[in-house]
């Protein structure tokens, strides 16, 4: 079953909870029975297990719910809608029966993504589409199929990525092989790897940044670099209780199992220490409660400012918060020093302060190199960051490096890779770097860069005896 519609949207109900809520639940639906028996949920989308009964036949029915398309609209991006149909048919199976499609009204939503199924396949099996035709069909067997011209034309917007990329999923099984050819400038691989690179750089340099609010003359002393500034539509907002305005140069951007999973950032300025802490403490209830730092503390850089105490039980106070040092740890990894440090207000009105582990990379990633000398090193500061919010709470990953883009979204489209390849058992590198770069578009600025997420996807996988262990 696919679901295109969230239960309410505006205040309005759309649809009716056909499923018990909590796993391991029933719910009784005529004479039916259904039991809740799996539920995850990712940044677009959740996926659901249930066992419905009947007398005496049991079905496993498997349900994708999409989130990310409010009734009467398109999708924000072609991307995400292309991904999710994909995870769908990553179930396909002819046992499994048809599938069911459902939004609120059944036309809308339902229609464009039966459309854009459709054409996808007509696409493998004839080398051409009609999406007239299709979409015509539709229309004969159930009115206003694709209800609407925006989402008539997303159809073609959405074909239009897919034919141009190209199949961008490599299968874990066959990915080692793939990663030699990459290596060959003459493979096909490697050519398929330039052409995904290629058709992201469009798709950023479509992006405009000329009249963002970094750019105005009251922001322009908060960036370190004047042409690196963030997009409006995705960058947090200061509390103006506690900042002389909303503004700083940093980002939100998507992981793997969650929107808005990492807030992209600079280094600070001595200037923009406050800031940044007042965003780590609390924006929008969502405190920040780890932050990775991929740039090395330059101390002759007086534009690098240390926003944590240096020693233990000398806290510092910096624009009404409070900010101690409960602990540093250098033993743990070589490359990766580890400090807890609490927040809390000045004025101690706190119940308990707010608890952030800070990753420091240190003496692996060079001045100058587009990305670490070590894949390992990369991939143990991830599962650290991983680990330490199973322990505590899944929150926005704040993430900074000098720039706030260049190393800083590499660990965040390295960080999605990854977490794609223990779900699904698949490498796509251009799925990754497209969302993280369709918010960030200063991200990824070459091919070296691209090429060494492949070899992260290698280097993860080989940790692994087998694929199934990826889970």
């Amino acid at each position: 079953v696919v679901m295109v519609t969230r239960l309410s949207e505006m205040g309005k109900k759309k649809c009716e909870e056909y499923w018990p809520q909590d796993v391991g639940s029933t719910k009784a639906v005529g004479n039916l029975t259904v039991l809740h028996i799996l539920e995850e949920e990712y940044g677009d989308y959740a996926y659901r297990k249930f066992r419905v009964t009947c007398k005496e036949e049991e079905r496993e029915v498997h349900h994708f719910h999409f989130l990310s398309w409010i009734d009467k609209s398109r999708p924000d991006n072609t991307f995400r809608l292309l991904a999710f149909l994909r995870r769908v048919r990553s179930f396909d199976s002819e046992a499994l029966g048809p599938l069911v499609v459902h939004c609120s009204a059944g036309v809308g939503r339902t229609g464009t993504l039966i459309a854009l199924d459709y054409l996808m396949e007509q696409a493998k099996a004839e080398q051409k589409v009609d999406v007239f035709s299709c979409v015509q069909k539709l229309r004969e067997q159930r009115m206003h199929m694709v209800q609407l011209v925006e989402q008539y034309v997303f159809v073609y917007d959405a074909l239009l990525e897919a034919l141009k990329s190209g199949d961008t999923v490599i299968p874990c099984a066959t990915f080692p092989h793939t990663l030699e050819d990459l290596k060959r400038s003459d493979s096909a691989a490697h050519q398929q790897m330039r052409k995904e690179f290629e058709l992201i750089r469009d798709y950023k340099e479509a992006i405009d940044l000329s009249k963002v609010d970094g750019g105005t003359a009251t922001n322009k002393a908060k960036n370190r670099y004047q042409d690196i500034v963030p997009m409006d539509l995705f960058r947090p907002h200061l509390d103006l209780s506690f900042c002389e305005n909303d503004y700083i140069n940093a980002v939100f951007v998507d992981g793997y199992k969650s929107r808005d999973a990492y807030l992209l950032t600079q280094m600070p300025l001595p200037e923009t220490v406050s800031d940044f802490l007042h965003m780590t403490y609390n924006l929008y209830e969502m405190r920040s409660n780890a932050i990775v730092m991929l740039n090395e503390l330059d101390e002759d850089d007086l534009t690098c400012a240390t926003y944590w105490p240096t020693e233990v039980d000398s806290p510092v106070k910096i624009g009404g918060l409070t900010v101690s040092l409960v602990s540093e740890d250098k033993e743990q990894h070589p490359n990766i020093i580890i400090r807890d440090l609490d927040i809390s207000t000045s004025e101690g009105v706190d119940e308990q302060p707010h608890r952030v582990r800070q990753f420091q990379l240190t003496n692996c990633w060079s001045k100058g190199s587009l990305f670490p000398k070590e894949i390992g090193v990369l991939l143990d500061l991830m599962e650290l960051v991983t680990r330490w919010q199973q322990q505590s709470e899944v929150t926005p990953v704040t993430v900074h490096c000098l720039n706030g883009v260049e190393r800083s979204a590499m660990f965040a489209m390295a960080s999605y890779l990854v977490d794609m390849l223990k779900v699904e058992q698949i490498v796509d590198v251009y799925l990754a770097c497209r969302f993280i770069t369709s918010k960030c578009p200063l991200a990824l600025p070459s091919l070296e860069q691209y090429q060494f997420l492949f070899e992260l996807a290698g280097s993860f996988m080989s940790n692994f005896e087998t694929y199934a262990n990826f889970k």
